[in-house]
Order: structure tokens, then C-alpha cells, then sequence
């Protein structure tokens, strides 16, 4: 699982054959959908910070031109405006957290393959990294053998094999 929660939907069975990014099981998204909200929200109230904090800066400027205030405050603004603008460096990394979240609620399939075992069912509780399904792809397989000397001389360098498994 890419992230925790209750497991809404199980898409694949044993025995189904998944492409590549195709849905294995969906979490509950209402926890990460809450946060995405939240991070958005925070986001936006830190822009109109930074953008209170230049406005502040500006006005002081203007001030500290005409001597009515000191350069101590005109540095305590230029502070006040370095700090809105690294918190809204911070909100923006939660927001694109938050956001990887939510596309996470979806536990995708990393490859193509055939699903072997499933292992959660519709209303199991997930954290991250519970194995889903067992996924396996024998089209890059390889099988290794030993030929004795009698059959060596039988095979043709390129020839195919058929390989029959118990």
C-alpha cells in the first residue's frame, strides 16, 4: 500500500492479468482529500502573507525615505518578509505531499503480470508498505539447467526449448 487507511475497493483477483498503473486497490481518500483541502487553503493564506509582509516593507521604505522611522525597522519588515516567503516555501512542499497523497489513495500495479495471491480484502486497515497482491511476470523469465554431455551435442546454438514445470 502507498499510504495508510481502510481499503474501499479491491479491483484485481486471482488469476486477473494487470497492466502496467492499472488500480489494485483504492484506500479511503477522505483523510488525504481533507488534507489536500487543508494544504491548499494554507498555501493560499501564506501568499497573502508574503504579500502583506512586501506591502509592509514597501511602506517602511517609503517611511525610513522621509526619516520618520529608523533602519531597525525597516530591517524587522525586510525579516517579516524573508520568514512569509520560507513558510510559503514549507506550505508549497506540503501541498505537493499532500497532493502525491491523494494520487496514492490508488495502489497501482508496478508492472505488467498476472495476480497470483491477494492479500486485502474490502474494509482491511492498511498502513504503508502492507504487501497487496503477489504479481508475478514470467515474460522476462529465465530458467537455468544443466545439460549433461550425452544431450549436449543435440542442441543447436539459438534452438527453443519447451520447458514444462510440475
Amino acid at each position: 500500500a502507498e499510504i495508510a487507511g481502510r481499503v474501499q475497493a479491491r479491483h484485481v483477483e486471482p488469476g486477473y492479468f494487470a497492466a502496467q498503473d492499472e488500480d489494485l486497490i483504492s484506500v479511503d481518500p477522505r483523510r488525504v482529500n481533507a488534507a489536500l483541502r487543508s494544504a491548499k487553503a494554507t498555501l493560499a493564506v501564506q501568499r497573502v502573507n508574503v504579500a502583506d509582509a512586501e506591502q509592509d516593507l514597501e511602506r517602511t521604505l517609503s517611511l525610513l525615505a522621509k526619516g520618520a522611522i529608523s533602519q531597525d525597522v525597516v530591517d524587522d519588515r525586510r525579516f517579516d518578509l524573508q520568514r512569509a516567503q520560507a513558510q510559503l516555501e514549507v506550505t508549497a512542499a506540503a501541498l505537493e505531499d499532500a497532493e502525491r497523497q491523494a494520487v496514492d489513495a490508488d495502489t497501482k500495479a508496478p508492472f505488467t503480470g498476472k495476480i497470483e495471491t491477494g492479500y486485502v480484502q474490502v474494509g482491511d486497515y492498511v498502513s504503508t508498505g502492507t504487501p497487496i497482491a503477489i504479481i508475478s511476470d514470467f515474460s522476462k523469465a529465465r530458467i537455468i539447467t544443466g545439460v549433461s554431455s550425452t544431450d549436449i551435442s543435440r542442441i543447436a546454438s539459438a534452438e527453443m526449448a519447451q520447458i514444462i514445470l510440475p
